[in-house]
């Protein structure tokens, strides 16, 4: 690069997945001309590392408004190069006023809050045309560099920070699957929490394709479908949402496979509850095969809705309740629509509409919608069809297969006569699938919230049928190492034969996907490629010196990653008491004594539904407290000693100085500082001194209480200035450096930190505060790095601080699944800058300078 007079680069489009280009300025000498090209996408971050004695010339060219960023880059321009820079910008006059709001920007003097820094002097700021950039740039005749990284975040004070997924491999719900009819190797998944995903044939691997939503709401998949006129496979469909009738509620629109996605405005007309109850049944969104503009939603609670779309894949949608089908069950309502033309989707006809539909609607049964004309449906209701209906399958010679929750597999003839086939007793089915290639050979899965559920095939139209299941009839190869073996088949959601080939097949169950071949021998061979789908829901995590990460999780337990996060974890911390890991902690001065609660029910009642459990080996085995004085709640291990206070749910607190044998109430606290019931909270008001012997804090309401004689009392240090309500997500921490420091974190009231020679001090400038960790310090800092996912001057993000918050890195921009679903942290002690946030139902996510 120093052979050019000048070097440019001209990004166009975007990078929505894996990794951008970078251009650093590592090998660059003393740049005088900084030309930055912006496009479209404009979050951008540029090396910090390099620190030219010149004093160059910043030249930003947009061809569209980019305010916001503009304003960041050129004050992260100016604290680079200490303000000796001309920054001439080619955008509206806007900037400018953006620069005054937000940076105090007076007269070109400008006052920088990071450093406390005054009179940053910005020698121009220019509004000029390209004409006089190019001459200005060409008066300067050094080298010139470029740093950009086309990403998702962009920092005050310019640093390249890398985020990936930490390799756990699925466990969570894949409640529904989505296929092209035509185009081969199309297949996307829907999850009850963690949004949804398509898989890569090519490179064996899922891709999160929601990740952009900055709010909750969207990761709740009540149903998916593709849009089989798209023969790209590109143009998908989500019902989401998990709050009743919300603005963030809707069926959403992509036609670039999730990059983007589009609302098309049914939010609020009816309701969407993407993690209720029998969630796995569908698909309640349907995309008419023969032509796309039109649309069909069957809600819970709201009826069925069609939607007629501007044009095919407009998110420009016009919705109308179709008033002649009942509601159904309350929470249950429309379970599924298909088309019945009896024609293949394979290459279906462009035909004026699906003239047939059929409906199921629970407590009802399954409807009949003649479509000749839109305007003018006319409706029936199915005369022996399943009550129950769950899901339905068309066969190509015109048969439908509707599977019912209580009275077996209903068979509609092509003269419309309902029959009743049952594979064994017994059972709820849900799953159905047809051979696209073999109208007769049908595959109908049972589901009971429990593993190992059997399916069914038949090759005659449902006459006879043989059984399969893990030990009958399967070969299951799993890549996750930790899965349990008897995870396979449980509680299945969905069964799909691909529809090109016939004879391989997919399913999803409570832990991922499953792909299946040879259905057409006695042994049927599933596997399981779970690269890229992580859904676990992480409650606790916590990153001591002698391990990578222990990650504590609802449903499947926790699990100890002790080969890095970038392999998965070799197998799951046992569950002797429970299945939800809702604290972790270690003694400071020897972290492979650790403790550790959990709960066995997701709203726990009594003393039955966990407890706790201690490790002196870093957390590879852990043993049961003898005496359970509860269960779940949050834990503190000593700082010098095996003493652990614990705060079960609902209770006060407790302390043991013999591994949980015995256990002594503590004076000075609240009955009950924790919910009884709930764990998804995250919320941890208890901290031990990370360096004096017997100290712990307990945020009790709010006033914050220590106790100095190993948990036998506790008394007030300290008032926080409002009430922090029960369900605000508090949570405090210890200075691991320093004794008799805490810091707390209290959402919306912002950040405070006490000590006790200087009482409490609220935080500048950190307006709300989510979670907080502290992870190894800075080799320049004679401080531990504290790390806030919050909202510090106005801008939502994730930050760190290596001088104690007197000023702020940002490491992350706010938007997206991080910001959305973050609710627990935990920061590396041995790397500088590595921090570790668990998005809830998203996985765990690390971060690295």
């Amino acid at each position: 690069i120093d052979e050019y007079h000048l070097c440019a680069c001209w990004l166009l489009g975007h990078f929505p997945h894996g990794s951008p280009p970078l251009f650093d300025l590592h090998s660059v000498t003393n740049p005088s001309v900084l030309l930055l090209f912006f496009h479209q996408y404009h979050q951008i971050i540029v090396s910090s590392s390099y620190y030219p004695s010149t004093n160059p010339i910043l030249i930003i060219i947009s061809p569209r408004p980019i305010v916001h960023s503009v304003s960041r880059l050129i004050m992260a321009f100016l604290d680079m190069y200490d303000g000796r820079c001309d920054v001439f910008i080619r955008q509206k006059r806007s900037i400018v006023s953006q620069l005054t709001r937000t940076r105090k920007l007076r007269s070109f003097s400008l006052s920088h809050p990071a450093t406390n820094k005054s009179n940053y002097f910005v020698r121009s700021i220019s509004l000029v045309s390209p004409e006089k950039m190019t001459s200005s740039a060409s008066s300067k005749t050094t080298t010139m560099a470029i740093a950009i990284i086309m990403c998702s975040f962009f920092l005050d004070r310019v640093l390249a920070y890398s985020w990936s997924s930490v390799r756990i491999g699925g466990g969570g719900y894949v409640t529904g699957l989505a296929v092209h009819h035509t185009t081969q190797n199309v297949l996307y998944a829907r999850t009850d929490v963690g949004g949804a995903y398509k898989y890569n044939f090519g490179s064996v691997s899922w891709t999160p394709i929601t990740d952009n939503f900055s709010m909750k709401d969207p990761y709740y998949i009540e149903s998916i479908a593709v849009d089989e006129r798209d023969l790209t496979g590109n143009t998908v469909y989500i019902a989401a949402g998990n709050s009743g009738k919300s603005v963030n509620n809707d069926v959403y629109i992509s036609k670039n496979s999730g990059s983007t996605w589009a609302a098309t405005g049914l939010n609020t007309l009816v309701s969407f509850t993407g993690n209720d109850d029998i969630r796995w049944q569908g698909e309640r969104l349907y995309v008419d095969p023969f032509d796309s503009k039109v649309l069909y939603y069957g809600s819970r609670d709201d009826g069925l809705w069609q939607g007629i779309a501007a044009a095919p894949g407009s998110s420009s949608v016009t919705w109308t309740q179709i008033t002649s089908i009942p509601y159904g069950t309350p929470n249950e309502g429309i379970q599924f629509i298909v088309c019945g033309n009896k024609t293949s989707l394979r290459n279906p006809p462009q035909d004026t509409h699906c003239q047939r539909l059929f409906v199921g609607v629970a407590g009802e049964g399954v409807y009949r919608i003649t479509a000749t004309n839109l305007n003018s449906l006319q409706v029936a209701l199915e005369s022996g069809s399943p009550i129950r209906p769950a899901r339905a399958a068309l066969a190509s010679d015109g048969i439908l297969y509707v599977t019912g929750r209580t009275a077996g597999v209903g068979k509609r003839s092509t003269a419309g006569v309902w029959s009743t086939i049952v594979p064994a007793s017994g059972y709820e089915y849900c799953a159905v699938t047809v051979d696209p290639n073999n109208a007769n050979k049908i595959i109908v899965g049972t589901r009971a919230s429990t593993f190992n559920n059997p399916y069914y095939v038949s090759t005659n139209g449902g006459s006879s049928w043989t059984q399969f299941h893990r030990t009958q009839g399967n070969t299951v190869v799993y890549d996750v190492p930790w899965w349990p073996s008897n995870v396979h088949l449980a509680a299945v959601a969905t069964i799909l034969y691909e529809p090109i080939q016939g004879n391989t097949a997919y399913y999803s169950d409570w832990f991922g996907t499953y792909f299946g071949s040879a259905l057409d021998t006695a042994t049927h061979k599933w596997e399981t490629h779970e690269k890229g789908h992580e859904e676990l829901v992480a409650l606790n995590l916590v990153a001591p010196p002698h391990v990578s990460l222990l990650s504590g999780h609802a449903d499947c337990n926790a699990l100890i990653h002790t080969n890095g996060v970038a392999a998965w974890p070799a197998m799951t911390i046992d569950n002797i008491k429970g299945q939800n890991t809702m604290s972790f902690d270690f003694m400071a001065s020897n972290s492979q004594y650790m403790a550790r609660t959990m709960t066995k029910t997701h709203e726990p009642v009594n003393a039955a539904d966990g407890g706790g459990l201690y490790s002196t080996d870093g957390g590879v085995t852990w043993t049961g407290f003898t005496s359970q004085i509860g269960f779940g709640g949050r834990i503190a291990v000593s700082a010098t000693s095996q003493s652990i206070f614990w705060v079960p749910m609902g209770k006060t607190g407790y302390v043991s100085t013999n591994n949980g044998a015995s256990w002594t109430a503590s004076t000075g606290l609240s009955n009950a500082i924790m919910s009884a019931t709930d764990i998804w909270l995250s919320k941890n008001p208890v901290a031990s001194d990370r360096k004096a012997a017997n100290t712990y804090y307990v945020l009790d309401s709010n006033t914050l209480k220590r106790s100095t004689n190993n948990g036998a009392s506790f008394s007030v240090v300290a008032t926080l200035p409002s009430a922090v309500g029960a369900s605000v997500r508090s949570n405090v921490i210890a200075n691991p450096l320093v004794a008799g420091e805490v810091w707390i974190s209290v959402e919306n009231g912002g950040l405070f930190k006490w000590s006790s020679g200087g009482g409490l001090v609220k935080i500048a400038n950190v307006s709300y505060s989510r979670m907080i960790a502290f992870g190894k310090k800075n080799s320049s800092s004679a401080n531990p790095t504290l790390f806030v996912h919050g909202t510090i001057s106005s801008q939502n993000g994730i930050f760190y601080s290596t001088n104690l918050g007197s000023s702020w890195t940002q490491i992350h921009d706010g938007t997206g699944v991080l910001w959305a679903k973050g609710g627990t942290m935990a920061a590396d002690f041995n790397t500088f800058g590595k921090v570790y946030v668990g998005a809830q139902g998203r996985g765990v996510f690390v971060g690295t300078v």
